[in-house]
């Protein structure tokens, strides 16, 4: 077992190391939105998001992402809606930084992707219970390089009006 935390931390390294690599969080929680789009909303903030930090940094980005057919094409469709027209919502932000479509691909022709999955991952291993062996060391590991801290996050519904009672 102690090899495999080992491997898992020295991943956790590869990506700590990445000091100009963006680590960008969307949180979303949908049992307490009253709206049920919450993948289309997830997208949009992760949009939002990329292009916020590629402008701070001046540069542009394109978006690749694991192969999905459920969302494949609705990813294309908004994203070319948003570079078009903004986001939506009255506060709507214009997209400008990220160039061409969002291109799908297998994640495993792409180890830029797998260690994308491995950090989302992380996180989710670090938001729930990792009190036991060898979570809380690999946690451990996670938070004293940082990597858990993204470089911007949005979590949401923030608001209390867009809450489900609970």
């Amino acid at each position: 077992m102690q090899e495999r935390v080992d491997l898992f931390n020295d991943l956790l390294d590869v990506i700590a190391s990445a000091s100009d690599v963006g680590r960008i969080e969307i949180r979303i929680e949908p049992e307490r939105m009253i709206a049920s789009d919450y993948k289309d909303k997830a997208f949009m903030f992760l949009v939002e998001k990329v292009d916020d930090y590629m402008r701070e940094c001046g540069s542009i980005a394109l978006l690749i992402a694991d192969e999905d057919r459920e969302l494949a094409g609705t990813n294309v469709t908004s994203l070319s809606s948003y570079r078009a027209n903004g986001t939506r919502y009255a506060f709507g932000k214009d997209i400008h930084n990220i160039v061409d479509t969002i291109h799908h691909t297998r994640s495993h022709h792409s180890r830029l992707l797998q260690l994308a999955d491995f950090y989302v991952y992380t996180l989710a291993m670090a938001a729930g219970d990792h009190t036991g062996y060898p979570r809380r060391e690999i946690i451990a590991h996670a938070k004293d390089r940082g990597i858990l801290f993204p470089t911007k996050y949005k979590n949401w519904p923030s608001g209390r009006s867009w809450y489900h009672a609970l």
